[in-house]
């Protein structure tokens, strides 16, 4: 993707971004390992398409999967106005 606004906040040299559009895992599923074993999927993809930033949305009060994100190195760079 390449949102000029998104890149900006990536910094120099910038161009695009590979970006999750959807992740869930069904309740009946969950604390399995299976969103860690999804997201690191997705970040080994990202890394064959040479993509070296990858992106996501998640709500600030969907607590587990903003821990998820951080665990796995994602930073904020920005949040909608509630």
């Amino acid at each position: 993707m390449q949102d000029r606004e998104v890149l900006r906040s990536l910094g120099p040299g910038a161009f695009e971004y590979a970006y999750i559009s959807s992740m869930a895992v069904a309740p009946a599923v969950r604390r399995r390992g299976l969103a860690q074993a999804l997201l690191l999927a997705a970040q080994q993809q990202a890394l064959l398409w040479s993509q070296h930033h990858l992106l996501l949305h998640v709500y600030d009060d969907n607590l587990p999967a903003v821990k998820l994100y951080l665990k796995h190195g994602f930073k904020q760079i920005a949040a909608d106005p509630s």
